[in-house]
């Protein structure tokens, strides 16, 4: 295929990921983490290499990739690879950053993206498998989570939340919703067991 016919090609599935095709987002996505995470392990320092995992930093890349997509703009395939190196060694600078502010004795959060996003919980779904493909699923994943949730009964929705995101514990959540530890471990039972159904029907 020429240099014409691809960033023809390219321009439709970036088309069609900007307006929330997941199939052409994932094949973008897998086409680039190869050169991602080669530069990523070049530009790493061997200081780094223990505070800063190569996985983490692919996986915030994506992230940031989802998130800003929409509004980003490309004039060929090469003007969307180097935007992705660039996002990248951003993502990189800042868990250096936080590494470095945790060696001063600040604290640096478990790297997982926001906490809307739902990682955390996904890895209770699903495994903690690091694969760019599967750090892509997880990404997928936490989109449909979040819908998900949103379809919940509002009790245990709001128990979900508290436990999954918020990080609260059971007697805590239990305090806040008035009720009983065993009644809330059964709505996260019901909760957790409605969401992982959803996973399983969108494959």
């Amino acid at each position: 295929m020429n240099s014409c016919n691809q960033d023809t090609a390219f321009h439709r599935r970036i088309t069609r990921a900007k307006d929330g095709d997941k199939d052409a987002f994932r094949e973008l996505i897998l086409t680039e983490a190869p050169a991602i995470e080669s530069f990523i392990k070049s530009r790493l320092s061997v200081s780094y290499h223990r505070v800063v995992d190569v996985d983490d930093v692919l996986q915030e890349t994506f992230l940031s990739i989802h998130r800003d997509l929409s509004t980003a703009h490309f004039d060929s395939k090469q003007s969307f690879s180097n935007w992705c190196i660039r996002i990248s060694e951003n993502r990189m600078l800042d868990m250096v950053r936080r590494s470095k502010r945790k060696k001063r004795g600040g604290d640096m959060n478990r790297l997982d993206g926001d906490c809307q996003d739902g990682p955390g919980f996904v890895d209770q779904l699903e495994g903690g498998e690091t694969k760019a493909s599967v750090k892509l699923r997880r990404l997928e994943e936490a989109d449909i989570i979040r819908e998900a949730m949103a379809e919940l009964p509002s009790v245990q929705r709001k128990a979900t939340q508290m436990k999954y995101i918020d990080g609260r514990n059971n007697r805590s959540i239990a305090l806040f919703l008035n009720k009983s530890s065993q009644a809330v471990d059964g709505l996260l039972k019901r909760a957790k067991a409605k969401l992982k159904a959803m996973l399983q029907s969108s494959d």
